[in-house]
């Protein structure tokens, strides 16, 4: 079975975990009003917490995962596509 997921979206918040683990969240919207969060692992989030901003338009590829009964989105890529027109 394929569990592949494609968003392409505006970043609304950056969010580091403060322990080293596999919890750095990215909230990502689709519409301009709900947010959805998306997982990365810690070698997956530091280029994200580098390079990318809030505000920023990117494309995210994932997986939907299975964590304490919830559905989660985790995340394996991220693609720059255009900056917001603030910067």
């Amino acid at each position: 079975m394929l569990n592949q997921l494609i968003l392409v979206g505006k970043i609304t918040a950056i969010v580091k975990n403060k322990k080293d683990t596999d919890n750095n969240v990215v909230h990502i919207s689709i519409d301009g009003k709900e947010a959805l969060p998306i997982k990365f692992s810690q070698s997956l989030f530091a280029p994200i917490e580098t390079y990318i901003r809030v505000g920023y338009v990117v494309g995210m590829k994932g997986r939907l995962e299975m964590s304490d009964g919830h559905v989660v989105v985790q995340g394996e890529k991220v693609t720059f596509l255009n900056k917001s027109m603030e910067d």
